[in-house]
């Protein structure tokens, strides 16, 4: 890993300090000057110094990568109310999805639920008794790598803390609902 981000950073050194005489000579090509043709002179220049700069927050970007569980932090806009007036929702911490719920009332957070980093929550049901919380998950990046997406179903008991893996499958699910009764899911 350490060689890797010395390789990097020579990279990036290597741009910043050779790509600018490099992209000069490159665009006096593109653009020949006649004498006293100050414009051309210029929009070389400006070109030159603009594909310098994005050379170099390219190799910036190449030495510093995130690790795969730093990628995504904060409030997700997947969420639903309880009949006891919390709020359910998803907050990821260090790349950690975390299934979390709010009551106004008692003013307390508590998390619920995580899954391993990697794991996407998409969607969230809340039972009509508020006894327990069916989410759909799936493997971040499923879609993009592979061209599939691998979907779980989950169902946890709020008292309980049990966690049950309802279904599995490779067809896409965004949203799922329980049933008025609570014995249903759809």
């Amino acid at each position: 890993m350490k060689k890797e981000k010395v390789k990097n950073w020579l990279t990036a050194f290597r741009w910043l300090f050779f790509m600018p005489s490099s992209m000069t000579a490159f665009i006096s090509r593109l653009f020949p000057q006649k004498e006293g043709d100050g414009l051309k002179e210029k929009t070389g220049w400006v070109l030159g110094i603009f594909f310098t700069a994005w050379a170099a927050l390219i190799s910036a970007g190449m030495a510093f990568q995130k690790a795969d569980d730093e990628k995504q932090n904060g409030l997700t806009d997947v969420f639903d109310l309880s009949p006891a007036e919390s709020i359910f929702y998803v907050k990821h911490i260090n790349g950690i999805p975390s299934l979390r719920s709010f009551s106004e009332n008692i003013q307390k957070e508590e998390e619920i639920t995580s899954l391993p980093a990697g794991r996407l929550i998409t969607g969230i049901d809340v039972s009509p008794g508020g006894s327990a919380v069916a989410f759909i998950s799936v493997r971040e990046g499923d879609v993009i790598e592979t061209g599939n997406i691998r979907t779980e179903v989950y169902i946890l008991n709020l008292s309980s803390g049990r966690r049950e893996l309802l279904l599995e499958g490779n067809q896409a699910a965004s949203s799922l609902q329980l049933s008025k009764d609570g014995t249903s899911l759809y």
